[in-house]
Order: C-alpha cells, then structure tokens, then sequence
C-alpha cells in the first residue's frame, strides 16, 4: 500500500542534521522527543533533562514528516538518516498497561479506555468501575486488545499501536 501523510506523524524532523526518528510510545520516546527539541532548536532548552515530559508532547515543539508537502517527503525519506528504537512487544505492553491504568492520575485514559474496557470484559462489574474505569485488571486490557470489535471501533491508541503500524519499517528503509 502506498503511505499517506498521516502514516508519517510520528516521523519526527530534524532538518539541520538531516535526520528522522520515527517514535515509538513507551520505547523512551519522551527522552528521545526532548532530544529532539535540543537539536532542532525548537523550545527553550539546552539539557533535554530539563524539558518537562509534558513539554516533549506538545506537538507544535517538534516538525513531523506529514507537515511538508508530498516531493518534500519524498526528497527527506530518500536522503535523510532515518532511525527508529523497539522494544520487546509483551514489555511494551505492560508498560503501558502499568503508565495508563495502574496510575491514579491517569483520568482521561480510565474515562477513555478503563470504562469501555470494563463494560465489555468485565461480568458484574460496579457501577463505580464503570463510571470510572480506574481498576483495569491486566487481563481485561489484553482481552479488549485481542477482541476484534476493539480496532472496528476505533483505532487503536498509539500507545498499543504496533510499531510496524507507527513507524512503516516495510515501507520506510530505516
């Protein structure tokens, strides 16, 4: 299949080294974003430790490949260094089960994604767990992961996106 350009927004651009990350949630892309922002001089910092995580997420602080024009895409994947980080698939997933469900303050994810998941995985749930979805069991997120209605919804979150989907390794020579 041919890419369109918003398969590329997670191909971050750094133009004065000539160079693509492609990011990958939960393989430290939080410190890779802040380096990124070191780099290409957008933001106020020189020590990418000091740039809040928060900061790293905004997307306006970085340019990614779905910004420019299609020839402008086409010149940067043909000439620029091109690099992306994995992360053994199952830990990734515990990672961000324990970042998203396990933590308190996490409301927009348990509202978003813990209330669906416990009103389709859970039997006799409460109706607090499904006002809330704050108490996500590991095996109810697997269990809405595998479920095929899951990704006929929506599309998955990118943080339990697969990396061959984010970042397009069969299409993209890294």
């Amino acid at each position: 299949r041919v890419l369109t350009p918003n398969d590329l927004k997670h191909l971050v651009v750094d133009e004065d080294h000539e160079m693509i990350y492609c990011y990958v949630p939960k393989v430290a892309c939080t410190n890779w974003k802040r380096v990124m922002m070191v780099l290409t001089g957008r933001g106020k910092y020189s020590n990418p430790m000091e740039i809040p995580a928060n900061e790293a997420h905004v997307s306006s602080n970085l340019k990614t490949l779905n910004q420019y024009s299609i020839p402008e895409i086409n010149h940067r994947l043909k000439n620029y260094m091109k690099f992306l980080f994995v992360r053994k698939p199952f830990e990734r997933l515990v990672s961000a089960y324990r970042n998203k469900f396990t933590q308190k303050y996490n409301t927009s994810f348990h509202k978003r994604y813990g209330t669906k998941i416990v009103r389709r995985q859970r039997k006799n749930a409460t109706q607090e767990a499904l006002r809330k979805g704050d108490d996500v069991k590991f095996e109810e997120f697997v269990a809405y992961l595998i479920d095929p209605h899951t990704q006929r919804e929506e599309p998955f979150n990118e943080h339990w996106q697969t990396v061959y989907s984010l970042c397009h390794p069969c299409h993209i020579h890294y």
